[in-house]
């Protein structure tokens, strides 16, 4: 458990030994902004994001959620949504 900037706590596992030496970075190449603006005059369509909370959308399947399960003083906790917090 670590304190957060407004007192609240947070729930955290450690995984930099068991999990991340594992896992497959899937990274993709984002467009430059200027490519971005080239395309805006043929869009028809916007739309806004809060993406605050975006993580928390993201279901962790049956098997990632027994790799992730963190282990506290009240018992084990599996994920079921990715979790991170800014």
């Amino acid at each position: 458990m670590v304190n957060k900037a407004d007192g609240k706590l947070r729930l955290c596992g450690d995984y930099k030994v068991t999990v991340n030496p594992v896992t497959k970075a899937n990274s993709y190449p984002l467009p430059r902004f200027e490519e971005i603006l080239a395309a805006l005059p043929n869009a028809s369509h916007f739309s806004k994001l809060d993406m605050s909370q975006a993580y928390y959308q993201l279901v962790v399947d049956e098997a990632a959620q027994e790799l992730l399960t963190i282990n506290t003083h009240r018992g084990l906790f599996k994920v079921k949504r990715l979790a991170f917090d800014i």
